[in-house]
């Protein structure tokens, strides 16, 4: 119970990080990252717990989940024009992309079965689709010339 609370608490967290909260570009890059820091931290536990290192919690899996498909919505909103300055690394490409916001709908509702049913093989299989969705937003949405990959 204290996973799905403090998963609660960080979804709630960053809900106020909508539009109407923001209203710098500086403000907008800090809500992306902190978001992406999370999810990121998020995938990589499951990561291990898709992997075999760690134990399959139905409890803490199903929070984490519920917790980035809330996130997933929350994101789309912080992208407006002018908000592409250092550190952010998204392209402006994002903005009105039909793609990105599919993509972020993949995510959301992989997540989000997940945290309605988890067990191991809805699991599973949600988070190869979600690890995909990752994947595909970074290559097309990500100006890579900023990094040493």
């Amino acid at each position: 119970m204290r996973l799905i609370l403090l998963t609660l608490a960080m979804s709630l967290y960053f809900l106020p990080l909508s539009a109407t909260e923001v209203d710098s570009p500086e403000q907008y890059v800090e809500a992306r990252l902190k978001i992406m820091k999370y999810i990121g931290t998020q995938m990589r536990t499951l990561g291990n717990i898709q992997r075999g290192r760690s134990d399959f919690n139905p409890e803490y899996v199903g929070s984490a989940m519920g917790a980035i498909a809330t996130m997933s919505e929350t994101f789309k909103l912080l992208f407006p024009e002018n908000s592409f300055i250092p550190p952010s690394d998204a392209l402006e490409d994002i903005v009105g992309n039909e793609e990105f916001i599919s993509i972020l709908n993949q995510l959301r509702d992989a997540a989000t079965q997940v945290s309605v049913n988890p067990t191991e093989e809805v699991f599973s299989e949600a988070f190869s689709q979600m690890g995909g969705a990752c994947s595909s937003c970074h290559r097309q949405f990500r100006d890579h010339s900023s990094h040493s990959h």
